[in-house]
């Protein structure tokens, strides 16, 4: 607008420059009009440039000082969107979360893929387990769409899985794992494992009060595993020691195992959490499609094998979680959730080696 003023300013200033007041009376008649007309058009040019100018400007001030509307008069500003099943199980907390176990639990066995060549891979197995729940069912799926989640739902879906990479399940799983790979028959398991965990006996005692708080494991845990403060065992999670590698598979074998075995993990917690908010049978038939995961209990019946972490040891909870860790080895993941869906078991087993020590 500057430009196109100063312009026809100067093309105004030419004009009326061209000759004096003096000269124009010496000029032929046809030459002054001339010098009129050339006058005449560059004052409207100069008055147009003026107007442009000044319409630019105001508009310039109009975009500066214009507000954004906010609140619920604002149509630009969109609401968050409801979370739920299915959002929490294609969303990035839950891969972030399933990222950061499988790198614990690998060892060196995933660290050449760096830790986004690892979620990449994550990304895809979440959402071809959701594709295979939409293909085989998909009332059940079309349900993951319609449960929304409160943050306490959420949070308490995910609890057990932010605990699969603490360093005392770690420490639990590699000895557990250790047994059973070491002693398979049943005696010496049991025998071999109570040895090996006696004396973390504290330790484990806090994990499982911190992964089933009260109200969800009936197990009295100050009974039956009363405060060892003296003994302070010492933490072993090396899963790339070479003992250690006997319980690993490796590359995209353990990242589609170790997927398939938190999301079947929290599906379980899901059930626990939502109760009747979300169909039992579709629960049911959600599990089904984790039965051939080898670390499924013995009567292939889903869930069964999380009786122990929910209502303390029962009369077959020894025998689902003996048959579900020999399952699961050598997969570290599956040895977890075999500890995670059982807890109540373990803690009884500790007991009963504690009292017979004392």
């Amino acid at each position: 607008a500057a430009v196109a003023m100063a312009g026809a300013a100067d093309h105004e200033e030419d004009a009326s420059e061209d000759s004096s007041p003096e000269e124009e009376l010496l000029l032929p008649q046809s030459e002054r009009e001339r010098l009129a007309a050339a006058t005449k058009s560059a004052r409207q040019r100069f008055a147009t440039a003026a107007t442009l100018g000044a319409a630019a400007l105001f508009g310039c001030l109009a975009v500066i000082t214009v507000r954004i509307p906010s609140g619920e008069h604002s149509s630009h500003i969109r609401a968050p969107q409801p979370l739920t099943v299915r959002s929490l199980l294609e969303g990035k907390e839950l891969t972030d979360l399933a990222t950061d176990n499988l790198l614990a639990f690998s060892g060196d066995e995933l660290r050449h893929m760096g830790r986004e060549g690892v979620r990449s891979n994550v990304v895809r197995r979440l959402q071809d387990i959701s594709e295979d729940i939409r293909a085989k069912l998909p009332e059940v799926h079309q349900e993951l769409e319609t449960v929304q989640l409160s943050v306490g739902e959420k949070e308490s879906a995910l609890h057990i899985l932010r605990k699969f990479s603490d360093p005392r399940m770690l420490s639990v799983t590699r000895d557990v794992g250790a047994v059973a790979a070491e002693a398979p028959a049943e005696a010496d398991f049991q025998r071999r494992l109570t040895e090996r965990l006696g004396p973390k006996a504290s330790m484990l005692r806090d994990l499982a009060g911190e992964m089933f708080p009260e109200g969800k494991m009936t197990v009295d845990m100050d009974k039956e595993l009363p405060g060892f403060e003296d003994w302070h065992p010492q933490l072993e999670v090396d899963f790339a020691s070479p003992a250690a590698r006997r319980l690993a598979v490796v590359g995209e074998g353990l990242i589609d195992a170790g997927v398939r075995t938190q999301t079947r993990t929290l599906f379980n917690s899901l059930h626990r959490t939502l109760g009747n908010k979300m169909s039992p049978a579709h629960a049911r038939q959600l599990l089904s499609l984790f039965s051939d995961d080898p670390s499924e209990s013995a009567s292939g019946t889903p869930g069964t094998s999380g009786t122990s972490a929910t209502s303390g040891s029962s009369g077959s909870g020894k025998q689902g979680f003996m048959d579900c860790v020999m399952k699961a080895v050598p997969n570290p993941m599956n040895v977890a959730k075999c500890i995670a869906e059982n807890m109540g078991e373990v803690v009884s087993m500790m007991s009963n080696f504690l009292k017979g020590k004392r």
